[in-house]
């Protein structure tokens, strides 16, 4: 994925995140808003043909590069407990 930095703020930044899926878009703007210290998170599509996920991030004041690192950790820990409880169900 490539992600673009449109604008940022210490609290605040609008990014493009190229190669991304609303599946994926869908997930970290959830772990964004699991984060008590985001008060917002959302993205769109400009096109359906480009799929192109924009987002805004703003958070309360904490530096929202911070913010977006937990989301990214948070992620991570869910896919690994979603693989370990794949292979235990399989096995």
């Amino acid at each position: 994925m490539k992600i673009t930095v449109l604008s940022r703020t210490k609290n605040k930044i609008t990014f493009k995140l190229e190669g991304a899926t609303h599946t994926f878009a869908n997930s970290l703007k959830e772990a964004l808003l699991s984060d008590s210290e985001v008060v917002g998170a959302g993205y769109h599509v400009d096109h359906p043909i480009t799929n192109i996920p924009t987002f805004i991030v703003e958070s309360k004041g904490e530096d929202v590069v911070k913010a977006l690192n937990k989301a990214v950790t948070k992620l991570q820990r869910d896919f690994k407990t979603l693989e370990k409880e794949f292979s235990k169900s399989l096995s």
